[in-house]
């Protein structure tokens, strides 16, 4: 008996078959992750510019920010007032003719008791700066500002009322107003109204500055005045 050689037709036909059914599978799944890569590199590049990339609206308000604080530097020619280093040069301000500060050399806090020290005059000299080595006042005091990396002017439940920009250090401005009854102790007073300006450092072991401007029942409200001064303020974000 002759036995034959080779592959019949049928079976030459199913090898071709399954070659090319092979060859299609691994095409499309070659072409399924091309794709994918390229979704997955087109949305990481949307994502990018998204982050990097401020829109329009927040640009927007930006340039509000810097222009309202331009214009409270113009409006009170805040570059005639006396500059103000903080014992610990972790900060400096501009503080106003006619207000009276106290700079404690041990720290990096400059504060004004009371409204008798923060009445503005533009036409009174050079505000008046008393320096101490050191202080235990504790009590509440009219304007504060302290840079340090332990302390928290907020309690939780003011109003956030935006972002603030100062001299060269981006922040938020709250404000809150207290019961006409409060606790005993050196808090605040019943009625207090409270502006706290925060600028939070950036890095581990960094600093916050935290600027409080507390109006008593009865007294005046200068916050633009305020305003005013928190713009000029210089943080050294490295001390």
């Amino acid at each position: 008996m002759n036995q034959e050689n080779g592959f019949t037709l049928v079976e030459g036909l199913l090898i071709v078959l399954i070659v090319l059914f092979v060859g299609f599978a691994g095409y499309t799944v070659l072409s399924n992750n091309r794709d994918d890569s390229a979704e997955s590199e087109t949305k990481l590049t949307q994502s990018d510019s998204a982050q990097t990339s401020d829109t329009p609206e927040e640009n927007a308000n930006e340039e509000n920010i810097e222009e309202k604080e331009s214009e409270l530097q113009s409006k009170y020619e805040t570059e005639n007032w006396a500059e103000v280093n903080s014992g610990q040069r972790g900060f400096s301000v501009n503080i106003p003719n006619g207000w009276s500060v106290t700079n404690v050399l041990d720290s990096d806090w400059v504060y004004s008791r009371s409204a008798e020290d923060t009445n503005y005059d533009k036409g009174v000299g050079s505000a008046t700066v008393n320096v101490v080595e050191s202080t235990g006042f504790g009590g509440p005091s009219r304007f504060t500002i302290l840079h340090s990396g332990n302390a928290n002017f907020l309690d939780g439940d003011e109003e956030k009322l935006g972002s603030f920009s100062a001299e060269n250090v981006e922040g938020y401005k709250y404000y809150k107003k207290y019961p006409e009854k409060v606790g005993q102790g050196i808090g605040p007073l019943p009625g207090q109204e409270s502006y706290t300006y925060v600028f939070t450092g950036i890095g581990i072991g960094s600093k916050t500055t935290y600027v409080s401007y507390n109006i008593q029942k009865g007294e005046a409200n200068d916050i633009e005045l305020v305003d005013a001064i928190v713009s000029t303020l210089f943080v050294d974000e490295e001390n």
